[in-house]
């Protein structure tokens, strides 16, 4: 039976509550604590095929309107409330076979190679942003076109150096692989962000304020323009491992293949900073076209657009194909993952755009 047709069988819906924990056959097998965000779903035996691989993702229930979190000074979030967890099996097309590259414009990510050897320090917080920052914005601005093009945030993640309460020297907890469907703007937190960025970094930002000290990230007339809706702008991430990815590996909705309809905002309450952000979570949709590109390794990158002030559903036609508003992704237990695999071990740096 061919894989197209094998979609049509996909296991059927567990949905699953916040604060429960999936077995191996995505039934409730335990409480997790509540602070938790759901487990990633065990790989499908039997899964692998000609164009790619089967998973299950960590939707959202279509049941959900909203939910809300509060994010603490280490980026951590708490305890998601109103979620509604719904894995569903889908086919996750390997992007290396692909004959026609995905592109940022156009579909909403990129993969590319960028050898970047010198820059090895990725637990360094002040040698990320003094150094790595400006190769990813070299990068971004060479591939986009963009007129200015800024990096401003970056986590590390590792599930391993989560579990063991790592730091980046001078920074941020490591983070956990995000194994559930999200873009990390919406509509409204994007136009926030990019405000936001107008204003001295915080103190909370002790590595951005020694390389700009009080002075904004963002100012000048083009990004007075771009506030004022009179300016293309758009948020970026520069997805890269660390090391070579032998497990969880990063997967991407084509853009063209989603829409509002199963969109739903996660509020997300900053409790350093006192503002309110918000990022989308989805419900399934069949139509949707995952893509991945298997064991990455630190000379790949992968371009993820996060929002697009030019993109069709933020300008209300949700009928452009031609340019990508944002990027649902997560990551995924890949089913050729060998059990003497590593940790996956990545960094993804924030990066705004004015056009």
């Amino acid at each position: 039976m061919r894989l197209r047709r094998l979609l049509l069988y996909a296991a059927p819906p567990a949905t699953v509550a916040v604060g429960m924990a999936f077995g191996p056959s995505l039934g409730p097998k335990q409480a997790a604590p509540s602070n938790a965000s759901p487990p990633m779903p065990q790989p499908i035996d039997c899964s692998v095929h000609e164009e790619g691989v089967e998973a299950r993702f960590n939707y959202q229930d279509v049941s959900v309107k909203a939910l809300s979190t509060r994010r603490d000074g280490s980026s951590s979030d708490g305890h998601l409330i109103g979620a509604n967890w719904n894995p569903q099996r889908v086919l996750v097309r390997d992007g290396r076979r692909e004959k026609k590259p995905r592109t940022l414009d156009a579909n909403g990510f990129a993969m590319l190679a960028d050898a970047k050897p010198q820059h090895s320090e990725y637990y360094d917080e002040r040698a990320v942003v003094g150094d790595y920052y400006a190769a990813c914005e070299e990068l971004v601005k060479r591939v986009s076109g963009a007129s200015l093009v800024v990096a401003f945030d970056h986590n590390v993640r590792c599930d391993t150096g989560k579990a063991w309460g790592r730091r980046l020297r001078g920074g941020n907890r490591v983070q956990g692989a995000a194994a559930l469907v999200h873009n990390d703007y919406t509509a409204d937190s994007a136009s926030r962000r990019l405000a936001m960025l107008t204003q001295p970094p915080t103190l909370l930002k002790e590595s951005l304020r020694a390389k700009y000290g009080t002075t904004p990230l963002l100012r000048g007339p083009a990004v007075d323009d771009a506030i004022a809706g009179k300016r293309r702008y758009a948020f970026v991430n520069v997805w890269r491992p660390i090391s070579t990815v032998e497990s969880k590996p990063i997967g991407c909705i084509d853009a063209t293949t989603v829409s509002s309809d199963e969109l739903v905002t996660l509020t997300v309450h900053h409790a350093d900073e006192g503002t309110d952000g918000g990022i989308y979570f989805a419900s399934h949709r069949p139509a949707h076209k995952w893509f991945y590109y298997p064991a990455m390794t630190p000379d790949e990158v992968l371009l993820i657009k996060q929002w697009d002030s030019h993109g069709g559903m933020a300008r209300g036609d949700a009928a452009d194909k031609g340019h990508a508003t944002f990027t649902l992704h997560s990551a995924f237990a890949d089913p050729t993952t060998m059990p003497t695999a590593r940790d996956r071990e990545s960094i993804e740096v924030r990066l705004v755009l004015i056009y």
